[in-house]
């Protein structure tokens, strides 16, 4: 193994480096995947997005007397590094989305690739979802915004209940707030 520690090892807290939790419902998959690739490519390890590379046999090793010999054993910092990418994929989603593609012996390229199909491939389904989304928050706005308005409207009854109005003095023939006061008190007609 190589002495020197690869850049990966020293994240402690990817949050720290990619701020957005990546959810079905807000759909935010263009950003955090773009912030992702970013964050991979400063710490080395954008390959990982990728399939692993097939090792690569030398001519030297496929001599004759080696072909006795047990293959070499698999790239253990390769696969290391790979856990720590599958990792900051794992905690940069929702825990809905880490149920969905949580699966044993995953690789950080297939994890990435599962996102991608839930977020890419089902465009039309999610734009299906989305807006039906938007019409639920519309209409659960409304239905907000009149119960307000019923909540304003019953507070000013008990309001004027608890001065003993009596909507009777009120006729519809007053024409005027300033009816009977002085005419320094009524407001001056406008020039």
């Amino acid at each position: 193994m190589d002495s020197k520690i690869h850049p990966a090892i020293t994240v402690t807290n990817v949050k720290n480096f990619i701020p957005i939790t990546l959810e079905m419902e807000s759909g935010h998959y263009s950003s955090w995947s773009e912030v992702f690739k970013i964050h991979c490519r400063a710490f080395l390890v954008i390959d990982h997005l990728s399939p692993k590379p097939a090792t690569v046999v030398t001519p030297s090793s496929s001599k004759e007397g080696d072909k006795d010999k047990t293959p070499p054993p698999a790239d253990d910092s390769w696969d290391r590094i790979d856990a720590i990418v599958l990792q900051w994929i794992y905690d940069t989603i929702s825990n809905d989305l880490l149920h969905t593609i949580l699966k044993p012996n995953t690789t950080a390229c297939e994890a990435w690739n599962a996102l991608a199909n839930i977020f890419q491939d089902n465009k039309n389904t999610r734009a299906v979802y989305l807006s039906q989304k938007a019409h639920e928050s519309h209409r659960y706005y409304v239905y907000l915004f009149l119960r307000c308005l019923n909540n304003h409207r019953q507070l000013r009854e008990d309001d004027l209940d608890d001065v003993d109005f009596d909507p009777e003095f009120f006729r519809e023939d007053f024409t005027s707030p300033f009816e009977g006061l002085p005419s320094q008190v009524s407001p001056s007609p406008s020039r």
